[in-house]
């Protein structure tokens, strides 16, 4: 018994040694254009995207998935948003199809859903309305 929590207290010891810092040295892209996944009819227009008005936000606010998968920072990448072409009414509604990694409004973790919850605290907030992050 003391000696497996010796073994996890020692790897939780390294994780914390060598991961948790490269991950908060990770330089954040600049301003960036998000578009449609190749192959989706975008309805909207592309959206630009700015890393330095957001920040003030840890990384993980929106890239919730970083802890588990690292490497992993596209939201449209196999494994994380990746459903493209929903089938039915209830895929639309899934968290893997990739609309709702941007727009669904239940998620603090999307930017509608984010922007919803800062604008209900009374803080100051990003765009809510479509043509404000989508112009025309």
């Amino acid at each position: 018994m003391r000696k497996s929590l010796f073994v996890a207290l020692v790897c939780s010891a390294l994780v914390c040694a060598f991961v948790l810092p490269n991950l908060s040295a990770m330089e954040a892209p600049g301003d960036m254009v998000l578009e449609a996944p190749e192959g989706v009819e975008a309805r909207f227009s592309p959206v630009e995207f700015s890393h330095d008005a957001h920040s003030e936000l840890e990384c993980e606010a929106c890239h919730h998935m970083l802890a588990e998968e690292p490497d992993n920072y596209g939201c449209m990448t196999e494994g994380c948003h990746d459903l493209f072409k929903p089938a039915n009414v209830e895929e639309k509604k899934d968290i893997t199809y990739y609309y709702n990694a941007f727009h669904n409004r239940r998620s603090e973790h999307s930017c509608l859903g984010c922007h919803m919850e800062k604008k209900k605290a009374g803080e100051a907030t990003g765009p809510l309305a479509c043509t404000e992050c989508h112009p025309k």
